[in-house]
Order: structure tokens, then C-alpha cells, then sequence
């Protein structure tokens, strides 16, 4: 479990090469040697080897063994929202390395939001751990300007 944690998370083996691809999934053969993430502390993954040793790994991957099916179930919502737009201001700031959510994958969700604002940072897809000074200027800078947030109640 800590070295599929630490592949998760950006962990490296001795030859740089990563154990998880977005078009292969996990290459278990390259766990064993994987060194520990930048991203979490020992303390961090040590609270995660610990909670997932008690459940198991099978919830949190529930996610991704219903993706077909979820997209047949929505497919049918989703072709009867031509025109529609979401009213509420969205911030939506991608991982310019993201390999799972590339930003061109955000190419044309500018028609689904009447006040759409965007950024990007240069991480990968835990953006949030590499850059959160950037995420949260983003953020801070959206609540000013759209939601009429103060700096001095940030």
C-alpha cells in the first residue's frame, strides 16, 4: 500500500519512470522500487497506509470501475441540456502537466457557464500539494472580483 501511495502521489523509481500512466493504469512491476513522494509527508502517508490497511482500496476505486456506467446514465441527462448554463460563477483552474485532465480537455465548457473564470498552474494533477501559493491567489482573486469577498475577510 505505501509504495502504490507513493507512485500515486508522483513517486519516482531509481530510472524516473513513473508507475501510473492515464493509458495503462498502474504498472504493479515498478512498485517495488518506486522512491516516496515530494507531494506528502511521512507523517501524511502513514495516516493513509494506516486507514486504507483497515478497508481496503475497493470504495475509493468504486469511482473509477463505474465510469462506463455512469456515462450511459448520464449520456441521456446531458442531450436534453443543449442551452443550458449554469447561473453561479465557477473557477476552474487547471494542471498545465496534468496527464489525467489535460486542460485541453476543458476546451468548450465556456458554453455551459453564464460567468465562467479560468487559470492554470504549472503541476501536474495534484496541483493543489505543488503550486497551493498559485490555487490560492486564483482563488482569492475569483471571491474579490465575483463574489465581492474583501481581502480582509480572506
Amino acid at each position: 500500500m505505501r509504495q502504490f501511495l507513493n507512485g500515486m502521489y508522483g513517486g519516482r523509481n531509481p530510472a524516473g519512470e513513473r508507475p501510473f500512466s492515464t493509458d495503462f493504469g498502474c504498472h504493479f512491476d515498478l512498485l517495488p522500487e518506486v522512491g516516496p513522494t515530494r507531494l506528502l509527508s511521512k507523517e501524511e502517508l502513514d495516516f493513509y497506509v494506516k486507514r486504507y490497511a483497515i478497508h481496503g482500496m475497493h470504495g475509493p476505486l468504486n469511482w473509477y470501475r463505474t465510469q462506463q456506467l455512469n456515462f450511459e446514465d448520464e449520456k441521456e441527462l446531458a442531450e436534453g441540456m443543449e442551452g443550458f448554463k449554469f447561473q453561479m460563477p465557477v473557477l476552474f483552474v487547471a494542471g498545465a502537466k496534468d496527464a489525467a485532465l489535460p486542460p485541453r480537455m476543458s476546451a468548450g465548457m465556456d458554453k455551459w457557464f453564464r460567468s465562467l473564470t479560468r487559470g492554470e498552474v504549472d503541476a501536474s494533477h495534484w496541483a493543489l500539494w505543488e503550486k497551493p501559493a498559485e490555487i490560492n491567489q486564483y482563488i482569492r482573486e475569483f471571491l474579490v472580483g465575483q463574489i465581492g469577498a474583501t481581502k480582509a475577510n480572506l
